[in-house]
């Protein structure tokens, strides 16, 4: 399924924070898990500064499913042993000085092996399973963690 989103506004966003291959990349993976007691989770973005599941950036020739399950193994030491891919989805960043079109892929992590670490510290203050009571209220969140909500609105 590809879900289509209109172009949102990011005036507050600095480009300052973005390297050239942040504004060129045209595919990203987003990775959607769940631990025994259905806790989602949630990773501390240094960089971006907002909480998100775990998302990771994709080259042209790359294998979007070998791209998320080496992201979320060098992220988190998790081992991705089985998965779905929920939705394909299209969005628009405009940021004043510039447009940028991405496709995500939005996969869930139906089976894994782990223990649970935060591989990139550099990158993420931390990573942890949150409940999504617990998610809703936390702010600022990801794009793809606030899509992936709007998926479970009714849960």
């Amino acid at each position: 399924m590809i879900i289509s989103f209109e172009s949102v506004k990011m005036e507050t966003i600095n480009k300052d924070t973005f390297t050239e291959e942040d504004l060129t990349t045209k595919d990203a993976i987003w990775a959607v898990i769940y631990d025994k007691d259905w806790k989602i989770l949630i990773q501390d973005h240094v960089k971006l500064n907002f909480y998100t599941i775990p998302i990771g950036k994709i080259k042209s020739w790359e294998d979007i499913e070998a791209v998320m399950r080496a992201e979320v193994f060098e992220e988190n030491g998790i081992t991705v042993t089985g998965c779905n891919k929920l939705i394909e989805q299209e969005w628009t960043y405009d940021y004043n000085w510039l447009k940028a079109r991405i496709r995500n892929h939005i996969f869930e992590i139906t089976s894994w092996e782990w223990e649970l670490q935060n591989k990139e510290p550099q990158k993420h203050r931390w990573s942890r399973f949150v409940s999504l009571e617990e998610l809703r209220k936390m702010t600022p969140i990801s794009d793809a963690t606030r899509i992936y909500l709007s998926l479970l609105k009714d849960k």
